[in-house]
């Protein structure tokens, strides 16, 4: 009976390194595609949006959140949700391999990808 609690837990262990495995290296190739990248939460923000452009930066460095859901490569890689992490906003502390974390710095700039 113990040589079987241990062969299903060893099963475990090594399935789960297997699938942080896999989502880490997922979430690197996001991150090189979303690093330094601004993040537009809403749709409705336009004001956002046009802020960033009257700043200076370029159309194609501003992102909607719902343009990375919406995005095929999202859900084939595995990813069912987006959490967005702006500075000093409290998280919880639950662990989702399948969602993305996205964090941002001041001025909503990714400076960070994790799943988990």
């Amino acid at each position: 009976m113990a040589d079987q609690k241990t062969d299903t837990s060893s099963k475990l262990q090594t399935d789960y390194d297997k699938l942080f495995h896999e989502f880490k290296e997922k979430t690197e190739k996001w991150q090189k595609k979303l690093l330094n990248k601004y993040i537009i939460t809403e749709s409705c923000d336009k004001n956002r949006h046009s802020e960033l452009v009257s700043s200076g930066v370029n159309k194609d460095q501003i992102i909607l959140v719902a343009d990375i859901a919406s995005d095929p490569e999202f859900k084939a890689d595995g990813f069912e949700r987006i959490r967005v992490i702006k500075p000093m906003m409290p998280i919880t502390m639950d662990y989702w391999i399948t969602r993305m974390n996205i964090n941002l710095d001041d001025q909503g700039r990714v400076t960070g990808i994790y799943s988990a």
